[in-house]
């Protein structure tokens, strides 16, 4: 009988090892083994092998199901999880979402250690995983089945019937696709493709011949891809062609903001005083046909948001072609297709605009360094409370590191940073993280344990401007 029960166990040890082994990639249209669900975690890091009583996908059937994928480096993925438990909240009867994390390392210990270290960082009525969503971790099963192409964050549809619908990038999972879905309207999605293009040959491909001449002049445009290019953007600044004597730059899926950037950046960092802000301002009516930049625009982003936004330049020059000469040319290439194709152009020309000037409060010999060499570190001082250490910086160097934490602050400011301040040479300084700031006083406040300050005023800046051509002035309204 002993003998019986070992060669059963280890008959299904085998069938169940040359099962897994047998999970294969899948592609939109094929059917979802009946894998179990693994290990369901909470929002509070309680695990199981179950989730309101179900313990296989197929418990699911007559749901659709959402896979979120995500792990704990993934700032966007977890930003974007209270949208997806207000949708899972809304279709609660038709679908399922399932936050999942296939790392081999992020396992329950890991997770609930990571829980207990943010807990004191955000208010404690929040809670970093919505209870309305399960986690699945060391989920590797889904990951056999649906390999990571570009990175986490990707989601996949899989339908009422367990058949693959959907597999792509985040911004596909909104409250209008999942209804044109249920309702059972075709649907279309942005992919998650990446690595398909080899940036060491030309996007645009006439031709053969048009490629083997060692053509070295050259300028294309394109729609939006997602089959052969990263949907969110991706670019090849200076491919040299020693045979062909040529230079390229390859940009695929990038906003027209993120274009004309692109082209005026050298124009506008001739201005060392300016220390942090967006140098932008867009006269057009309708803004999210031009940028997915979330500061600018209120709308939430969809997978359309990119299709609509995103488009396809290169460029190539001969090799000896100025950096800046190669600039304007592809400044005049943009204005050529988007006042055809749009109806705008973009300059650089100097417009009065809200800034905040660093000042220093008196003569601020105390922040003057003994240090040679410029060093930043981030410690915990009492209560917990961080610091961010600076060293033998200059105040561009410290200020231009200090607000690239902006993007995870609740407060922004609405305005260029200027350096006024009229220190020269190197300083240190403690200060805050600005990531934890929650207003302009608070940041006053910081800045005035050192005698400095920041103040409000208006300025004539080197801006780059977007500007529809049937735009009136007077409706300007400072956007």
């Amino acid at each position: 009988m002993k003998r019986y029960y070992i060669i059963v166990l280890l008959l299904s040890l085998a069938l169940n090892s040359y099962s897994q082994a047998k999970l294969s990639p899948l592609k939109i249209g094929d059917q979802m083994p009946d894998i179990p669900l693994g290990t369901v975690m909470d929002s509070k890091g309680n695990v199981s092998d179950a989730y309101q009583g179900k313990t296989k996908f197929s418990d699911f059937r007559g749901k659709l199901l959402i896979f979120d994928t995500w792990q704990t480096w993934c700032s966007s993925c977890i930003a974007g999880f209270p949208k997806m438990s207000k949708l899972q909240e809304k279709y609660r009867d038709r679908i399922q979402i399932f936050l999942v994390n296939s790392s081999s390392y992020e396992d329950q210990k890991m997770l609930k250690n990571w829980l207990a270290l943010r807990k004191g960082r955000i208010p404690a009525e929040k809670s970093v995983f919505p209870e309305n969503l399960p986690i699945l971790i060391g989920a590797k099963e889904i990951e056999s089945l649906f390999p990571i192409r570009r990175g986490i964050g990707y989601h996949v549809w899989v339908d009422q019937h367990g058949k693959v619908a959907l597999r792509g990038i985040s911004e596909n999972s909104n409250e209008t696709k999942i209804e044109e879905f249920l309702s059972g309207k075709n649907i279309s999605f942005v992919q998650d493709n990446a690595g398909k293009y080899n940036s060491a040959k030309p996007f645009f491909k006439v031709s053969d011949s048009m490629v083997n001449a060692l053509q070295n002049f050259s300028v294309s445009f394109g729609d939006f891809t997602d089959e052969f290019a990263d949907p969110y953007g991706t670019g090849v600044d200076a491919h040299i062609d020693t045979l062909a004597r040529s230079k390229r730059m390859t940009y695929l899926n990038q906003t027209i903001h993120y274009l004309y950037e692109l082209a005026t950046r050298e124009k506008l960092q001739t201005d060392s005083n300016i220390v942090f802000g967006k140098r932008i301002v867009f006269e057009v009516d309708d803004l999210s046909k031009y940028t997915v930049d979330k500061k600018l625009i209120k709308a939430a982003l969809t997978d359309i948001s990119y299709r609509k936004t995103g488009h396809c330049f290169e460029m190539t020059v001969p090799l000896e072609t100025p950096d800046s000469l190669q600039k304007s040319i592809m400044l005049q290439s943009l204005n050529s297709y988007f006042n055809l194709r749009n109806g705008i152009s973009g300059k650089v020309e100097q417009r009065n605009v809200k800034c905040y000037k660093l000042i220093s409060k008196r003569n601020s010999q105390n922040l003057k360094t003994k240090f040679t060499e410029m060093l930043f570190t981030s410690r915990v001082k009492e209560k917990g409370q961080r610091i961010f250490v600076y060293k033998a910086g200059t105040v561009n160097e410290i200020f231009k590191h200090y607000f690239m934490f902006a993007g995870i602050s609740k407060f922004v400011f609405p305005g260029i940073i200027i350096n006024a301040t009229g220190i020269s040479g190197a300083i240190d300084l403690d200060l805050k993280p600005y990531s934890e700031m929650q207003s302009y006083e608070e940041v006053k406040l910081e800045l005035n344990r050192h005698d400095l300050d920041i103040v409000e005023g208006n300025e004539y800046i080197d801006m780059l401007v977007i500007t529809e051509n049937n735009w009136d002035k007077k409706n300007l309204t400072g956007r």
